[in-house]
């Protein structure tokens, strides 16, 4: 399973310049390291500070019903793959051989009830982290804060745009704060929440991007937090999209894709100790990310939430509509300085997952991409999830949930399965591990029989593997991004995802929480989360 291994170094050869592909075993330059930067001085702020929703949104102009917004890549790469496949240029892969059976099972749910908060964005995008004694969610475009007791959020829903007190966006324009990612540091007891700011919410041209970023100053959430303002490292005609988020021991990384140029993936590495001092801080980034062999622009390069004491920084990152391969990415420090080392892993193939059916033969949903959605980093093992569309005994395609667990050193798969059914459409998958090294996923599902509904899967070290529907969707969902007014064609993209939370217990490591959202009855453009916790 292991492919030839090489450093990412710093600087462009002059044969990358030209294209020509690299000599297997030669010396490639395929990330530039930028000088260290230092950001402006941090503001302060309470939860308790921040005007509750219904407060934050009273008086605001409403946006155009037509204004195309956060349209992404994804409806002309769909498109694209679809073309391929008529042309026979690509195929669908069979379904996973060897994997364990399934039974159906309730899942064994904390008896908990959340008031659910409103996502009211085409795509949800529900982040979830779980701390001590409480528990955050952040989806587009409102985060909150619960005891771990359930009932109503201690701090209510509030506005992403009014969560950073020095948001560049704000509530008089018609940008948007979007695209939350929230964890909680489990070894340094911090919060952190993530997101991306545009100044407007058009394409054309492109919007300003800004990556807000702010970490609580104890392990109450409730409590003290700065907010940073920082350079998304977008030019004139580019946009920063779809950041992720994961910490180690020293530092705490974040990654998102530039659209519009040739460097699609940008990796930010900030030191803990200066970020945690709560002042300027300090970072350094990753730009031009290649992947290895022929060296294409890695996208959507995931970092892996450590769930132990760990050193090092892991990252991994699917090739694109298909493939066999995925690339494993290892970041060490060397004289205070980041580097990165990468290498192949084959897998099994996998394909961009097909559109799909929902009840009532409503709009079909975006199923996004085969981009990994969820990773986190145990010892020496990776642990990450994806969706593959598959081939189906005489009955057309239907998509799968796959995760895999993959040994670092030397680079191999050692398990892997999924959640897979004919006739069903899983999506948008996030995974973890308990204390005894079972596998948790969360997922989104839908058919011609259901509308996008919640469901999960355990996977134990020993024993019989199990899903589970976690939560039924009650109505079909129709939002299509760029608010424009859905089509039964494919010239508009019905959202869904783009993520889903997943996070073990600090406390009780046994105990695994997730969040996620399901359509709503006579809502059909918001979706409702749910929340709850396995043991």
């Amino acid at each position: 399973m292991r492919l030839s291994r090489r450093s990412l170094l710093t600087g462009l050869t002059s044969a990358a310049l030209l294209g020509r592909a690299p000599r297997l075993g030669a010396s490639e330059a395929c990330a530039t390291l930028l000088p260290a930067a230092i950001s402006n001085a941090p503001v302060t702020f309470t939860p308790s500070s921040v005007a509750p929703l219904a407060a934050a949104l009273s008086g605001r102009p409403r946006r155009p019903s037509l204004a195309p917004t956060h349209l992404g890549e994804g409806l002309e790469q769909y498109l694209q793959t679809q073309r391929r496949l008529a042309r026979g240029e690509i195929t669908v892969p069979p379904r996973l051989a060897g994997t364990r059976p399934q039974v159906e099972a309730a899942p064994r749910l904390r008896p908990l009830a959340f008031v659910p908060i409103i996502a009211s964005g085409a795509a949800y995008d529900a982040s979830f982290a779980v701390g001590r004694d409480h528990v955050m969610v952040a989806v587009n475009f409102t985060c909150a804060i619960y005891a771990k007791s359930g009932g109503a959020p201690v701090v209510p829903p509030r506005a992403l745009r009014e969560w950073f007190p020095n948001t560049p966006v704000p509530a008089t324009t018609t940008g948007m704060v979007f695209d939350p990612r929230v964890l909680y540091d489990v070894r340094a007891e911090r919060w952190i929440l993530v997101a991306l700011a545009w100044n407007k919410r058009t394409h054309e041209p492109p919007p300003d991007s800004t990556l807000l970023l702010s970490v609580s100053a104890s392990a109450d959430p409730t409590g003290l937090w700065w907010s940073w303002v920082l350079d998304a490292g977008t030019t004139a005609g580019t946009y920063a999209d779809y950041p992720m988020l994961a910490v180690n021991d020293g530092a705490v990384c974040i990654s998102w894709n530039v659209y519009r140029q040739p460097l699609p993936a940008r990796v930010r590495v900030i030191p803990k100790a200066a970020l945690y001092a709560g002042g300027k801080i300090p970072f350094r980034d990753f730009v031009d990310v290649r992947t290895p062999g022929a060296g294409p622009r890695a996208l959507a390069v995931q970092p892996c939430q450590s769930l132990g004491p760990a050193s090092r920084m892991h990252l991994v990152n699917t090739l694109g509509a298909a493939h066999d391969s995925l690339t494993l990415w290892t970041m060490e420090w060397r004289a205070d300085t980041p580097a990165l080392t990468c290498e192949n892993v084959k897998i099994d193939s996998y394909l961009r997952p097909e559109w799909a059916p929902q009840r009532d033969g409503a709009k079909l949903l975006a199923t996004g991409d085969t981009r990994i959605r969820s990773a986190v980093v145990s010892g020496e093992t990776v642990l990450f999830a994806f969706t593959s569309r598959y081939r189906s005994g005489g009955r057309g395609s239907f998509n799968a949930a796959r995760w895999y667990r993959v040994a670092t050193t030397p680079a191999r798969v050692i398990d892997r399965d999924e959640l897979a059914e004919d006739g069903s459409f899983h999506g948008y998958p996030a995974v973890t591990a308990d204390a005894g090294g079972g596998v948790h996923m969360i997922a989104g599902r839908t058919s011609a029989r259901e509308f996008p509904s919640l469901v999960s899967g355990a996977w134990p070290r020993e024993g019989i593997a199990s899903r589970a529907l976690l939560a039924a969707g009650t109505g079909p969902h129709l939002a299509c991004r760029g608010d424009k007014v859905c089509t039964p064609d494919e010239t508009t993209e019905n959202g869904w995802g783009d993520y889903n939370g997943i996070s073990t217990d600090p406390v009780d490591h046994t105990t695994v929480w997730l969040c996620g959202a399901t359509s709503i009855k006579d809502a059909p453009k918001t979706w409702t989360t749910w929340i709850g916790a396995v043991r």
